[in-house]
């Protein structure tokens, strides 16, 4: 998605679909052939993105389970990881907490956006992103 605007302030109101954002996961990971992820899925529902699908660690690809809340502060997104689930093996302490220094990195480049976000919000099935240019 590219904006581009010669005004400040213009709002804006975007929906993606899970199977959008799948897609955008699956053309990502089509380009990275040694990512150490795959057979990625999203479910979204009103608090609850689910994102699953399997990690490789240490040669032996598991089963992961994430599930976060999405909303918008301050002009930026924020996401709130409520759970991590690796299915039978036990969860180390420092997962979430290495997840949630990833997320908080990535949406850093936020800043650097010709936009900032003044709401998104997670419905069933997609979510809804809504804010103004800079």
């Amino acid at each position: 998605m590219a904006l581009a605007a010669t005004d400040s302030n213009i709002p804006f109101r975007v929906i993606f679909t899970e199977r959008e954002i799948e897609q955008e996961i699956e053309r990502y990971l089509a380009q990275q052939p040694e990512a150490p992820y795959r057979n990625v899925t999203v479910t979204l529902k009103p608090h609850d993105a689910v994102v699953s699908g399997q990690v490789k660690v240490s040669g032996l690809w598991v089963t992961v389970t994430i599930h976060a809340d999405v909303t918008a502060r301050d002009g930026k997104p924020v996401v709130t990881i409520t759970g991590v689930d690796l299915g039978s093996f036990p969860l180390p302490p420092s997962v979430k907490e290495d997840l949630n220094k990833a997320l908080v990195e990535a949406l850093a480049e936020a800043e650097n956006l010709p936009f900032r976000f003044t709401a998104i919000t997670l419905g069933t099935g997609r979510i809804t992103v809504q804010g103004v240019t800079r």
